[in-house]
Formats: structure tokens, C-alpha cells, sequence
């Protein structure tokens, strides 16, 4: 069994990739929030010591049976980290937080984009000589980008796929609950689907105003946008 810790801000797609990383390839957990929060900034292991942290496993606070925990204590975890493009996960978080876009305030916004330069930023440093860590939500939706995406991710960690006769990957236009290291990742589906195109197609701009978005072009890291390949 490999384990593969994901690290993502929320509302970037981290469920969907687990989907998608689990749904297509045998063998293979990925860890939500073992070893760290999952939307919080990567810690490497074990250069953190992290096995002094949960020395025993403990059934009212583990999410793994003692036999997964000793498991993963032994494995050499992998990890992978996920993007979205700052305007379409600025976009997404107003609908968490249930707030219009428009009604954010200039400090709102700076915050936000601060958010994301900060954590992007730990992203390519903590992976700095292993890119192919990082992967971008959009690529994940588009049909093309995502082949491209998956046959990386199935090089980079050594996968062995669950229909190795298929030549589609496993895919879904559902929309996630929050889940965590004990449900399936089938479990938590919802009824609601994903408009891929809303994204591809950046549609979410048109909930900026001019004066927005120059906030945001003055905020967000010039450096990061471009080793992202996003455009603002």
C-alpha cells in the first residue's frame, strides 16, 4: 500500500482529487488529515519527527486502525499539493463564507490573495526540486489537460492502475462533501454536480469589478501567477 499525503486550501478540489487518485489506481490511500491538516501549510516528515507526535496508536483519536497507523509509520509518504487559480478559489470561498463577491472590502480581498501567496508559496518550497507535486484544479477538468495530469501522477508515484486495459480515466461531475480518512471518497458525493466549464472558462469573472481586480493584480505574487501559469 502506498500513502500519499494531500495538502490543498479549502475549496481548491482536494476531495476530487483524492477521488480521482483512488477511483483510478489500486494499492493507494491518500491521507486527508493524518500527518497534518489538510488545508494547513505542508510539513515535511519525518524531518519534524512526527512519529514522537502519535508514538501509540489510540482508537479514540486515530482515524486509522492500529494496523493502518503502524503502516503508515513505516511508509515512505509521498505528498501532493493542489492549486486553483486565485480568482476562482477567491470566487469559490465568497459561496463558503455566503458572501458576494462584490461586497468584499479592499483589506478582504488583500487578505485572501495573501492567503494564497503564502501557501502556494510553501507549496514550491516544500517541492522545490520534486514540481511534479503540484497540480492545478482546472487541468483536472479539462478532458486533454487532465490525461496529462493523471499519467504524471501515475509516473511520479509509481501507480499501477485498476483496469490496466482502460484507456479512459475514472472521472466525476459530482460535487464533494466535506470528507475525511475514514469515509470513501464515493461517500462523499453529492447530489450536486460541478459546471467544469465555470471553470475552464473562467465564467467567475464577471463577479469582479475593475477596481477588484486591480486590488488583486497589486496583491498576488507576480512570480507565483507565472510558475502556476495563471493569469490575472
Amino acid at each position: 500500500m502506498k500513502y500519499i499525503k494531500q495538502w490543498g486550501l479549502k475549496r481548491t478540489g482536494t476531495n476530487y482529487l483524492r477521488y480521482l487518485i483512488e477511483a483510478n489506481f489500486k494499492d493507494v490511500r491518500v491521507l486527508v488529515d493524518v500527518l497534518g491538516w489538510k488545508h494547513g501549510l505542508p510539513v515535511r516528515y519525518p524531518s519534524h519527527n512526527w512519529k514522537e507526535w502519535f508514538p501509540e496508536w489510540k482508537p479514540d483519536f486515530m482515524p486509522l486502525t492500529r494496523e493502518e497507523w503502524a503502516a503508515v509509520k513505516e511508509a515512505d509518504i509521498q505528498h501532493v499539493m493542489l492549486v486553483k487559480h486565485p480568482l476562482a478559489w477567491i470566487d469559490s470561498m465568497s459561496k463558503y463564507m455566503n458572501v458576494d463577491v462584490i461586497k468584499f472590502t479592499d483589506p478582504q480581498l488583500n487578505q485572501l490573495a495573501l492567503q494564497w501567496n503564502t501557501t502556494v508559496h510553501s507549496y514550491f518550497d516544500f517541492g522545490m526540486s520534486v514540481p511534479r507535486w503540484i497540480y492545478r484544479y482546472e487541468d483536472l477538468l479539462d478532458p486533454g489537460e487532465l490525461h496529462v495530469a493523471m499519467d504524471m501522477i501515475q509516473i511520479s508515484y509509481g501507480l499501477l492502475r485498476k483496469d490496466a486495459e482502460a484507456t479512459e480515466w475514472v472521472t466525476t461531475t459530482s460535487r464533494f462533501e466535506r470528507g475525511n480518512d475514514t469515509q470513501d471518497p464515493e461517500e462523499c458525493k453529492t447530489k450536486d454536480t460541478v459546471l467544469n466549464r465555470y471553470f475552464t472558462e473562467q465564467r467567475y469573472l464577471k463577479h469582479f469589478t475593475d477596481a477588484q481586480l486591480q486590488v488583486l493584480r497589486s496583491t498576488l505574487s507576480k512570480d507565483l501567477l507565472q510558475r502556476t501559469k495563471y493569469e490575472v
